[in-house]
């Protein structure tokens, strides 16, 4: 029984293709067995610890061998630590944090994170060495790129307006933005501090 419930504890991750929560997986795995009464959620908790195909992450259950449950490499690695903090980091602190995760025993210094985040294009750079992931809806450029994106979308826009939607790309200051729309090449002031592309 134990090797069946681990069985289909695997055989559901896998399908699944991502981690699933204890109550979830406990669930699922119940309903096969439902004519086994001493199949309790401690039960399956327990019997699935034995299993070294399965990682226990934060009340979550995954597989050993994926790769955003157990890193390999330094590309997986800052996937992982950027995933879970779910949000954009300094690349000294990611070299930090996966120190301090003991993944495994490779070494790892800050110039090789750097490379890595700067050869990757998984990895944006939103402000002075601070990264954040692509998925998350970030996009490369400069913060002139940015505004310019912004205005080809929306068309003229008061400065507050850009700032902010700036803001939302890149972590820089308000005064680095209000210098980039000072570049008459660029935009045009069409009021008040409202501004467009230029053509």
């Amino acid at each position: 029984l134990i090797y069946d419930v681990c069985e289909n504890a695997y055989r559901i991750l896998n399908e699944h293709g991502d981690v699933l929560s204890e109550d979830v997986l406990s669930g699922k795995i119940r309903k096969i067995f439902t004519s086994e009464s001493f199949v309790t959620d401690a039960f399956i908790h327990s019997v699935l610890r034995l299993d070294k195909r399965i990682k226990i992450t934060d009340n979550s259950y995954g597989l050993f061998e994926w790769r955003h449950i157990h890193p390999r490499t330094l590309r997986d690695k800052l996937f992982y630590i950027l995933r879970n903090e779910k949000k954009p980091l300094h690349f000294v602190e990611l070299s930090n944090r996966i120190l301090n995760s003991q993944f495994d025993h490779k070494k790892v210094n800050v110039q090789a994170v750097h490379n890595e985040l700067i050869r990757c294009k998984d990895f944006i750079l939103i402000g002075r060495g601070i990264y954040a992931l692509r998925e998350w809806g970030y996009q490369p450029g400069t913060v002139t790129e940015v505004i310019e994106e912004i205005l080809k979308k929306h068309g003229e826009m008061d400065q507050e307006d850009i700032i902010s939607e700036v803001l939302k790309k890149r972590q820089v200051k308000r005064i680095t933005i209000m210098l980039a729309l000072k570049n008459q090449k660029k935009y045009e002031r069409v009021g008040r501090k409202m501004y467009k592309l230029k053509k």
